[in-house]
């Protein structure tokens, strides 16, 4: 995901992963059409989508560089 966009935009690693979870997908979901490739989102609960920004975000403390 993280390499799609960069290549696709020349941000860096660290830019994109401050980037809110939405807007990231996004960036790849638009990095993926203008390649060709078939795409297709998938409903998700409030829940689901509350855990998967906790999880990003986490993350993304971890791989904080600095």
């Amino acid at each position: 995901m993280i390499f799609t966009i960069a290549k696709a935009t020349g941000w860096t690693e660290e830019y994109i992963m401050w980037m809110p979870l939405r807007k990231t997908l996004q960036y790849l979901h638009a990095a993926w059409l203008s390649e060709g490739v078939a795409t297709e989102w998938r409903s998700v609960s409030e829940d689901e989508a509350r855990e998967a920004e906790s999880l990003f975000n986490r993350l993304k403390y971890l791989t904080r560089h600095g």
